[in-house]
Parts: C-alpha cells; structure tokens; sequence
C-alpha cells in the first residue's frame, strides 16, 4: 500500500516550495548576471532563523590518516551554538563546545573537565 505515501509526496510538490518569510526579498537567481551580495544575503536571512538543529559529518583526512567524526549542532541565532561529537574516535565522542556570545567552552569527557577560552585580548 504505497500509494498513499505516493500521493502525499505528489501533492505536497504539486503544492510547491514554502514561501520565505515577508522580511526577505525575492531571489535575484532569474536575472543574467545576479547580484551575488544579495543572493548571499537572502541566504543568511534564510538560515538565520531563531534556532535549528543539524547533524554533520566530518571526514579529516592527512597524508598518513583519515577521521570521520558525526557532530550534532544547535544555533540559535548568531551569539549562541552547542557542538557535540556523537560518532568518531574514543577521544573525540562526547566532547561538547559552547559558543556564547564572544567565549567558547569546550567540555572533554575523558578529563571531566571544562574549558573556556575568550576572544578578549
């Protein structure tokens, strides 16, 4: 019984994109040569919402070894970020940084300890 699912896919892209928000201006992407400034700062306007949530990847890669870490991330706006790495080496899996407004806090499980570091001079 896929035909459900089926449908539900094809009316919600009959339906077309969400529209973006009244506060961004349209996109400039039709034009022959685009504004590039706009077009970046529409995107910004686009992915700065209140907060949000995303899972990465990571892939390091060297000469003489190669790391894929998983993170987890949740932004809330600019001044505000938690980090976790959830998928990666024994050292790695667990740590957690904090970004709050200029300071980073950095949590390291191993130790049990946790770190701040200013941009203060």
């Amino acid at each position: 019984m896929t035909t459900i699912p089926l449908l539900l896919t094809l009316a919600s892209l009959a339906a077309g994109p969400p529209a973006p928000p009244a506060n961004v201006p349209a996109c400039p992407s039709g034009e022959d040569q685009p504004d590039v400034a706009a077009l970046m700062k529409r995107t910004e306007q686009l992915l700065d919402g209140k907060s949000s949530a995303a899972t990465i990847s990571m892939q390091i890669k060297t000469p003489s070894w190669s790391r894929k870490l998983k993170l987890q991330i949740w932004p809330t706006g600019k001044q505000y970020a938690l980090i976790r790495i959830v998928e990666g080496g024994p050292r790695e899996v667990g740590m957690m940084t904090l970004k709050r407004d200029d300071q980073l806090w950095n949590y390291l499980p191993p130790s049990a300890r946790c770190g701040r570091w200013s941009a203060r001079s």
